[in-house]
């Protein structure tokens, strides 16, 4: 089984780079497919329906097909920005630009009940701030008795006070998924509670199946603002600064009439100064 779903993954990945029209690429290679290891389609389908309800042993499957296409791919040249989620999972979980992934860079999401959906949620720590964004990377791979799946992507934010953002998008092939809640969408102001994603993929009818490999899952945090440092001033009071820079300019005194055309309004104060003051004894009248 794990030798046909390789070659079934590397025919769908044909049809979806050849002119024409995909569904009947995609009708092709897979016939081809099942003649090189004399099955019919039929057969496939039952099989699959059969691994479907022996799902721990069809992941180690999924897993071993998912690590041999790696390896094709890596034969074949594959770029960098094509294998981008793999790229991101790669990332250590420091930094101002960190993996902050918790679980298995592996999973399966299967059309059956109890089974079709995935959930992750990852509690903020003192790590996160205030004004990060999110980015949710991962390679899904999709077979189905039903021919092109629909699988379903959600990824939330939620802040304190109960205020959620959230993305939701759909998957149409098997190219790199990348998911992101980005500057325009989040709460700057606001302290993170928790970072929420789902994948979805809709029941299948008796007799037939459906199943998504999620796999180089990748979960990146970035931090766009730097971090609060304490500095103390001549007095030995501290005050928070948000950056510290050294002026390296050459200091140049401008014109008043220099200083109205950037913008600002010459003012004239007038100062009076006092006299000294001197006390003078007077002599006692008569």
């Amino acid at each position: 089984m794990e030798s046909v779903l390789y070659d079934y993954h590397l025919a769908m990945g044909l049809a979806e780079s050849e002119e024409g029209s995909v569904p009947e690429n995609r009708y092709i290679r897979v016939r081809q497919v099942f003649e090189k290891h004399n099955i019919s389609e039929a057969e496939f389908d039952s099989s699959m329906v059969y691994w479907c309800e022996h799902s721990e042993t069809l992941k180690e499957i999924m897993k071993r097909v998912s690590l041999r296409l790696d390896h094709k791919a890596e034969a074949l040249g594959v770029s960098s920005d094509q294998q981008i989620s793999d790229a991101y999972s790669t990332l250590s979980a420091e930094g101002d630009t960190a993996n902050v992934w918790l679980g298995s860079n592996f999973r399966l999401v299967l059309a059956t009940t109890r089974q079709n959906v995935f959930r992750f949620t990852i509690t903020a720590d003192s790590t996160y701030r205030p004004g990060d964004t999110f980015l949710w990377a991962f390679t899904p791979q999709t077979l189905s008795s039903r021919g092109q799946q629909d699988v379903y992507v959600q990824f939330s934010v939620q802040y304190e006070g109960d205020s959620t953002v959230a993305v939701s998008r759909t998957l149409y092939d098997d190219r790199p998924a990348i998911v992101e809640i980005g500057e325009r969408l989040i709460r700057k102001g606001s302290r993170i509670r928790q970072v929420s994603g789902c994948v979805y993929l809709p029941p299948a009818l008796k007799g037939q199946f459906a199943v998504t490999s999620l796999s180089h899952i990748a979960l990146v945090r970035y931090h766009h603002e730097p971090p609060v440092v304490a500095v103390a001033d001549s007095v030995g009071a501290e005050i928070e600064v948000d950056s510290i820079e050294e002026d390296t300019s050459e200091h140049v005194r401008l014109s008043p009439h220099e200083v109205r055309g950037s913008g600002a309004k010459e003012h004239t104060i007038n100062i009076v100064k006092e006299k000294n003051s001197k006390w003078v004894k007077r002599k006692k009248r008569k």
